[in-house]
């Protein structure tokens, strides 16, 4: 996720939780856009359904407290 995330030129920084989630923690709303958009698309190519809306709440929180 890490790799993908600096292919796409995700400029922000991204957290390994306790859980497992990642988090993107900094950045812009353009990163975390195409972020969620890759992170969606790739949920529909292998047939699992990840939680976008939660990654992309948790991002834009942060960014809120940033």
């Amino acid at each position: 996720m890490e790799q993908k995330a600096r292919e796409l030129n995700v400029t922000g920084a991204l957290i390994t939780r306790p859980d497992g989630n990642l988090t993107i923690i900094s950045g812009t709303e353009n990163d975390v856009t195409t972020y969620v958009s890759w992170f969606k698309n790739i949920g529909e190519v292998y047939g699992f359904n990840p939680e976008v809306k939660n990654v992309a709440f948790r991002a834009f929180h942060k960014f809120s407290l940033s």
